[in-house]
Order: C-alpha cells, then sequence, then structure tokens
C-alpha cells in the first residue's frame, strides 16, 4: 500500500528486505535516504517503542513518525 501511494504522488519508493534486529537494519541503511518514515503497529500507551525511539536517538536523518 506504501508502494502504490508514494507511486501515485511522484514519491520514490525503496524497500529493503534485511535480516537481524530492526533498529539496526534500518540504520544500517539510513544513509541510502533523505528521509525515514516509520510506522506502528500497536500505538497503545506509548509515543515510541523501542524500534522507533531507536531509531530517532541515533539517526543521522530525518524521521518522520506515522501513526
Amino acid at each position: 500500500m506504501a508502494k502504490k501511494k508514494c507511486e501515485e504522488h511522484g514519491v520514490s519508493f525503496t524497500k529493503i528486505v534485511s535480516r537481524g534486529q530492526p533498529r539496526e537494519a534500518i540504520l544500517e541503511h539510513e544513509k541510502e535516504f533523505d528521509l525515514l518514515i516509520l510506522g506502528r503497529a500497536d500505538w497503545g500507551s506509548k509515543l515510541l517503542g523501542s524500534v522507533s525511539n531507536g531509531v530517532v536517538t541515533k539517526a543521522t536523518r530525518e524521521v518522520l513518525l506515522v501513526h
């Protein structure tokens, strides 16, 4: 669905499949992109989950959190 939305609006979309811990995998590839967009399956009572928190804290690129 995200790829389709990006294509509809002329936004480049790249999907990367990695093994390992999600936070480290995202940070390993961050320099390949201008913007990191992260979603969360369950927002519950916390604003940030452990992956989102780790990426936001350590990323050198801009991060957009999507609810």
